[in-house]
């Protein structure tokens, strides 16, 4: 690496060769054991090797020693729960769904050194898909994978964009040209995810476009100035791309080229967070925070995270130090220090999400084992009516904005009974029937 910009990729650990060692991680119930014993006949018939079949319980968070082929769900296998607490694998009793699979590698999470191999499934009819699917692929590999990201699901249909890359393209600069910018990056974060999970090859590189636009912009038109425009909001969002890059970085959409513009972006934002407010000083007090200290926090430790793991940079000591702090002040309260409400991302929502996301990617359950995650619902249901809208607090929105849930999406029964007119609402009607 010259000074400020890489030349060369992280050891992208591409081939999960199933010869050279490796486990099956299955659930101990004994229809998923079936499965777990299915699959290893498989791969010794075709791969040559008999690979011992492990119970998750007890098992390292990460691969170790050797490749892993995980079984199931985060709800049925306690080793897929480990890669899906740290955002790896998107596995659980709603996706893929019913008789919905997914087929895919993990690449060297967390430069563990090793590889695991997703056969997942909500279900066992989704499971038998999974293996049927993991079939035609051992057969055509010999074990012998490469990048494999191979899935069905009913939700993949509400995740493709309905625009071309070309009209998102002029999509892109229309939003700079109005300075919106926040907007293309944050979307093209969104379809890099999209990608992760369908595999879809436009969504792949409407995610390439986004970022290589704002390069464009930030190199040729700002002098190197990431935030070029104040509602750019970097911080805000740097965590989610750093986390989907992680993601997707493996993917056959991407040229090497590509992956190592992306990877010399990401380096240009990670420098941006880690000289921002938050981060100069002294180390942040313990104290209860509101949402711009905690995204701060989680940005600073993605980025510096990511570039510690794969890249062996340690420059960002200080970063992970403070955001460390800001996240063992706020544990200590089941919300924030700021009220304001009106959606998803109200205000009153964020810390706590943020705090959940930081937590759980280290295997910390604090929050849940001190007991802030049921009263923090609890503080949801209060401020949520029948029909999922949440109090404003006179910031956020107004009071009657629909269509954004909190955290009681139960709540809408009894919608026709509550009767009232859009833009009139009685002061005792906000309970609705809670």
């Amino acid at each position: 690496m010259v000074e400020g910009r890489f030349d060369r990729l992280k050891d992208m650990h591409l081939t999960t060769d199933l010869r050279d060692g490796a486990e099956i991680v299955a659930p101990a119930d004994p229809d998923w054991a079936r499965l777990g014993r299915r699959l290893r006949e498989m791969i010794r018939a075709y791969a040559g090797v008999d690979l011992p079949i492990v119970d998750p319980a007890g098992l390292s968070p990460l691969p170790e020693g050797r490749h892993r082929v995980l079984l199931g769900n985060a709800m049925v296998n306690g080793s897929i729960m480990a890669l899906y607490r740290r955002q790896y694998a998107f596995l659980d009793d709603y996706y893929p769904g019913r008789d919905g699979y997914a087929v895919r590698t993990v690449h060297n999470p967390e430069n563990c050194g090793y590889n695991a191999l997703l056969v997942g499934a909500s279900t066992l009819d989704g499971a038998a898909n999974a293996v049927e699917v993991l079939e035609g692929v051992l057969k055509e590999t010999g074990g012998r994978l490469g990048y494999t990201n191979l899935s069905r699901s009913e939700v993949h249909k509400t995740l493709l964009p309905e625009m071309t890359p070309e009209a998102f393209r002029d999509w892109v600069a229309g939003m700079y040209r109005d300075n919106l910018s926040y907007y293309p990056v944050e979307q093209g974060t969104f379809l890099g995810l999209a990608h992760h999970l369908t595999h879809d090859p436009d969504c792949a590189r409407m995610f390439r476009d986004a970022l290589f636009y704002y390069e464009d912009l930030v190199r040729n038109r700002y002098g190197g100035n990431w935030l070029f425009e104040h509602m750019l909001f970097i911080y805000s969002w740097a965590w989610r791309l750093f986390l989907v890059w992680d993601l997707i970085e493996e993917s056959d959409a991407f040229t090497d080229a590509e992956r190592l513009r992306i990877t010399n972006i990401l380096w240009g934002l990670a420098n941006y967070v880690a000289g921002t407010r938050y981060f100069k000083g002294e180390a942040p007090p313990l104290e209860i925070r509101q949402n711009h200290w905690t995204f701060a926090g989680l940005s600073g430790s993605f980025c510096a995270g990511y570039f510690e793991s794969y890249y062996g940079v340690t420059r960002f000591e200080k970063q992970i130090r403070f955001s460390r702090a800001v996240f063992d002040g706020q544990a200590d309260s089941y919300k924030p220090n700021d009220d304001a409400g009106g959606g998803w991302w109200g205000y009153c929502w964020l810390a706590p999400y943020h705090q959940v996301i930081y937590d759980l990617k280290r295997d910390d359950f604090r929050f849940l084992e001190n007991g802030h995650l049921r009263t923090f619902a609890d503080y949801g249901i209060q401020v949520t009516d029948n029909l999922g809208v949440p109090v404003s607090f006179g910031d956020m929105w107004s009071y009657i904005e629909q269509g954004r849930e909190a955290m009681a999406p139960g709540l809408r029964r009894g919608r026709d009974r509550i009767g009232h007119s859009r833009g009139r609402r009685r002061r005792n009607d906000r309970c609705g029937d809670v």
